[in-house]
């Protein structure tokens, strides 16, 4: 259960996003409208909606609401405003994950209230009043907070919510994040790194990883998702502000990371044979380890909107 509330919307996100762009076709349609009867139904359940959080519950708005224009007698709308006033009853955004409810609502901005407008700006200011002096938003102290996908999830929710307001109140906060993530996350190649914790702790335990269960040292593992996440965050930020320059070259070798401007010199697109990048490629230049072999659904859906906006903005440069 914890999976499909939480891994299954991402997914839904990315393709909603394919869907309802310029590159969308209906070949899919009937295997995504399931999808979405199976989330609405599942979740008209009181006991099953309390489970779902901020990370299912953001992506899910957003799929929900893009997409039901396509299916009126199917009631998606009625079902994101349902997870929507749950949200805002319940969580209490003390997590970065919970900014995801912002996209979520940015994406459902013709059918919010005066209040609940009112309520995604309180939200967006007491994020980034959590925004530390190097620019990480600390929305919860622990080091999972400060983990690249957290800061990421976090800039993707606060410029959803301000272009859905018709503000740019987060643009300075992004951009410290970003900065600070060029300047300490990414390697030479373009690769980031999944946080750089400097403690004792984090290196005992991940020793103790390493030994028992055989996980490589989170230190040395590289994700491709990742690149996807802040290749978003940077298009997400390019959007809100309307500047097509900000942060091109780290956004391009974020991208060139995954085709082959890597430690293994290889298209990450083109090694395991299903059509998305390898999962992880290790500092040493290894491509698998015991606990990784396998693509996350979620990881999908990422790669799936980074490159919805990438070709999106191509296409509008060269029309342009």
């Amino acid at each position: 259960m914890e999976e499909r509330m939480r891994y299954g919307p991402m997914a839904l996100m990315g393709i909603a996003m394919w869907r309802e762009s310029d590159l969308g076709t209906d070949k899919y349609d009937e295997k995504l409208r399931r999808n979405l009867i199976y989330y609405r139904d599942l979740l008209s359940d009181p006991q099953k909606l309390k489970l779902l959080p901020g990370y299912g519950a953001g992506p899910l708005v957003y799929a929900l609401s893009r997409l039901s224009h396509r299916w009126p007698d199917d009631r998606f709308d009625e079902s994101a405003d349902a997870i929507i006033e749950f949200s805002l009853a319940n969580y209490d955004f003390r997590y970065n994950e919970d900014a995801l409810v912002l996209m979520g609502m940015g994406a459902h901005r013709d059918r919010l209230s005066d209040q609940q407008r009112q309520r995604m700006a309180e939200i967006s200011t007491a994020i980034q009043a959590t925004q530390d002096h190097k620019g990480l938003f600390r929305v919860k102290e622990h080091l999972q907070a400060l983990r690249h996908q957290n800061q990421m999830y976090t800039i993707w929710g606060l410029a959803h919510g301000d272009m859905a307001l018709g503000t740019k109140s987060s643009a300075d906060s992004i951009k410290r994040c970003l900065d600070y993530t060029v300047a300490k996350r990414m390697l030479p190649d373009g690769a980031l790194l999944w946080h750089h914790y400097r403690n004792w702790a984090h290196h005992l335990y991940s020793t103790y990883q390493s030994i028992f269960f055989g996980r490589v040292p989170e230190r040395k593992r590289l994700f491709s998702c990742h690149q996807a996440f802040f290749i978003y965050a940077v298009q997400a930020y390019r959007d809100l502000t309307e500047d097509r320059t900000a942060f091109t070259e780290a956004r391009d070798n974020a991208l060139r990371w995954q085709y082959g401007q890597n430690v293994t010199g290889k298209n990450l697109f083109e090694l395991n044979g299903i059509g998305v990048p390898t999962r992880i490629v290790l500092t040493s230049g290894a491509t698998e380890t015991p606990v990784d072999r396998w693509v996350g659904i979620y990881e999908i859906g990422a790669m799936i909107m980074c490159m919805v906006k990438l070709l999106e903005e191509s296409t509008t440069a060269a029309v342009a």
